[in-house]
């Protein structure tokens, strides 16, 4: 008797947000009890067709790779299929919601959220609360055109953010870009972290694994060009999990919605919020 191959819909794989959310967590929403659950991102099923358009996923990135690494322990990537298998098409995550942008509460994801979070287990060590336990960390976006699914596009970067990022190391906050972190040290620094501090990116979605005790502020213009869907979506992964999350809107430059932050607004608002310690 042949497997039951769950083939994943392709849903822009090269976007980090999709790739967890709508594809990962996707999983959530197949009906199987079996102790392995095998899955298959090839677009070779006859019939086959991609909701967003970005073909086959032929070759896996590194945090494709990373991730699937941890949730082996329940889903086997099988390549190719083979003639006995019984194959079953899998479109993944609902889609965002008519009216997501202003009522984010509806729970259509929260549930691939606590999926998510049950799923991709860390062990964390004493090395790990050394390095990252209890500290401050601002994200810099300044690599993020250089990623495969950006097309070297400069999208949501802060600007004058060396400004910002003198201004927050002068208060105890490492610059760290994301991009220089694998997909199980993402997850650690997101879990024991005191503050973090980011632009709007799909980084902020391992605020899942954050604590209540976690501070979360995002950046970000009031109203987006790019995915303008996603406003809210760091706001309701930090309120289903109970963390302290703040959204500072800084002034937009252009359509790719690159903007300046007010530094001394910033620095003002995020103190009296208790974000940072002490007066401008």
């Amino acid at each position: 008797m042949g497997r039951v191959v769950y083939n994943i819909e392709n849903r822009h794989h090269l976007y980090m947000y999709h790739w967890f959310i709508y594809m990962l967590g996707g999983l959530n929403f197949i009906n199987d009890n079996s102790d392995k659950i095998y899955i298959n991102f090839d677009n070779g099923t006859p019939g086959h067709s991609y909701t967003w358009g970005n073909g086959s996923l032929t070759e896996f990135l590194g945090f494709h790779k990373e991730s699937l690494d941890l949730i082996k322990h329940k889903f086997e990537v099988v390549d190719g299929f083979n003639s006995d298998d019984t194959i079953i098409r899998h479109h993944g995550s609902p889609n965002w919601s008519v009216g997501y942008l202003k009522d984010y509460k509806n729970g259509n994801l929260r549930s691939v959220y606590r999926f998510l979070k049950e799923l991709m287990l860390v062990e964390i060590n004493d090395s790990d609360v050394k390095k990252y336990g209890g500290k401050k960390f601002y994200i810099s976006r300044n690599k993020s055109h250089k990623l495969a699914g950006n097309n070297g596009i400069k999208r949501r970067q802060i600007l004058n953010s060396d400004e910002l990022e003198t201004k927050l190391e002068e208060r105890g906050f490492d610059t760290i870009y994301l991009e220089d972190y694998d997909v199980v040290e993402k997850i650690k620094l997101f879990t024991l972290s005191d503050t973090i501090i980011s632009p709007n990116s799909a980084g902020l979605l391992f605020s899942i694994f954050s604590k209540p005790t976690t501070k979360i502020v995002e950046i970000n213009v009031g109203q987006m060009n790019f995915a303008p869907v996603m406003i809210n979506g760091y706001r309701d992964i930090c309120e289903t999990f109970g963390v302290e999350y703040h959204f500072f809107e800084s002034d937009k430059v252009d359509e790719f919605d690159n903007s300046n932050v007010d530094i001394n607004k910033f620095i003002i608002d995020m103190c009296d919020l208790g974000v940072l310690d002490g007066n401008l």
